[in-house]
């Protein structure tokens, strides 16, 4: 141990820009705005949506209150409810499923909703749906597609890195 101090270390140098899926969303025209209310729904909304595995395997318990009502709700539309049964399928699911790539020189940070990883019978992922939940209150389902276009493009453009022999899928509920 020497008597002298440390010497101090130079300001630290970036080596990426950061950037998260969801900051790829796209501006509006009109500006959206955020309430507290809206924000927490949508919380409870993702939490509720994280109890559910494969409702044709293991009835979810959902919390009471609206946002458990409502998953309970879209779980029985017939379009909807398919995107949550296995029916004896090889697919693996994710919920929550943090990701992080290089994308376009830039280091990209998020978290899929949910994910399904389909699998043939050697165990290879063939397929791969990314599911992200929404609870924006618009009209016009296709506002919903134009203002996440680009989150959900960028969780395609990682999935097709992970998995570069399958076929990517997104969708927004």
């Amino acid at each position: 141990k020497s008597g002298g101090t440390l010497p101090a270390l130079a300001a630290g140098v970036p080596r990426r820009e950061r950037a998260t899926p969801s900051g790829a969303k796209k501006k509006q025209s009109t500006p959206v705005t955020h309430s507290a209310g809206g924000m927490e729904f949508g919380s409870e909304v993702h939490a509720a949506f994280e109890k559910v595995g494969w409702v044709d395997e293991t009835p979810p318990t959902l919390p009471s209150g609206g946002a458990g009502s409502l998953v309970s709700s879209l779980l029985t539309i017939p379009n909807l409810r398919p995107l949550f049964e296995r029916n004896g399928r090889q697919i693996e699911l994710l919920r929550e499923q943090p990701v992080d790539a290089v994308l376009h020189g830039k280091w990209l940070s998020g978290v899929i909703d949910r994910l399904h990883l389909h699998r043939d019978e050697a165990g290879a992922v063939t397929r791969v749906e990314v599911i992200d939940f929404k609870t924006d209150a618009l009209d016009d389902p296709g506002l919903l597609v134009e203002r996440y276009s680009g989150q959900m493009n960028a969780y395609r453009e990682v999935m097709e890195l992970a998995y570069p022999e399958a076929k990517v899928t997104c969708g927004l509920l």
